[in-house]
């Protein structure tokens, strides 16, 4: 869950595993139905392997957020 992310619904929703390769992209995240359930979305579906993924959040009113996830599963 996105905190706020509702206040931003026009947004891009990045995914980058620890070599800084792209695993995940979305566009207007809300926290229901368009959001990241731990699998990868570039070339093809599959489930991503545990470990610590870096994310870039990007707003049409020019926000950027950069962080981190621990996925366990």
């Amino acid at each position: 869950i996105i905190g706020n992310i509702e206040s931003h619904a026009q947004n891009k929703f990045t995914v980058f595993n620890r070599w800084g390769d792209k695993v995940f992209e979305i566009e207007d995240y809300d926290n229901k139905e368009r959001v990241f359930r731990g699998k990868t979305n570039v070339n093809g579906e599959k489930d991503l392997v545990n470990g610590t993924y870096f994310y870039m959040i990007e707003t049409d009113d020019g926000l950027k957020v950069n962080g981190f996830l621990a996925l366990t599963n």
